[in-house]
């Protein structure tokens, strides 16, 4: 996930190794912290694939280094941006950092990605509500776990909100995408 999150930052210009771990930082949903030791073996990586380059700027007082995306690192980013994303615990956060970076790819990349996102919501808001049918039926039952079911159905309903929020702005997206 890095990969796509670090090369997708690049392609908007070059950053210092303290941008990018700021950026990082403030990316994620769950606002991570992320150290040194996470984001320089990845830009030490990159640069050995040729996704990057990393030169110092002379006119800078802290003779910070920072990242160049190389033409091998577009072609591999957008390679990333193209792949389909996996149906596991990582899918969500992929497919919103892939929307993030949208504006870096042409237009049928770009319905790509929001088409499968779209599928994946829908998919997830059947789920919620065949949960929600599965709770009230112990709810109703009246037994000894009712508040517990009556939880579990509350935070399926605000997964189930958040979900159809999504997929309303996918739809946008989709709309604008059709009118271009």
């Amino acid at each position: 996930m890095y990969e796509l999150i670090i090369l997708g930052i690049l392609t908007s210009g070059d950053k210092s190794g303290y941008a990018l771990r700021n950026i990082l930082e403030n990316i994620f949903t769950t606002r991570r912290k992320i150290s040194s030791g996470v984001l320089y073996p990845r830009l030490e990586e990159f640069t050995q694939y040729g996704w990057i380059s990393m030169y110092e700027d002379p006119t800078d007082p802290r003779s910070a280094r920072f990242a160049h995306l190389t033409t091998s690192g577009q072609a591999h980013f957008l390679q990333l941006m193209e792949q389909p994303v996996a149906y596991d615990s990582k899918r969500e956060e992929l497919l919103h950092f892939k929307c993030r970076f949208l504006g870096s790819v042409n237009v049928s990349v770009r319905q790509q990605i929001l088409k499968e996102y779209q599928t994946y919501l829908m998919a997830d808001i059947e789920a919620y509500e065949a949960l929600a049918l599965h709770m009230g039926e112990h709810i109703n039952r009246n037994d000894k776990q009712r508040e517990k079911y009556h939880y579990v159905l509350a935070s399926s309903e605000l997964d189930k909100t958040l979900a159809q929020t999504k997929l309303t702005w996918v739809k946008q997206q989709l709309s604008v995408l059709e009118g271009e």
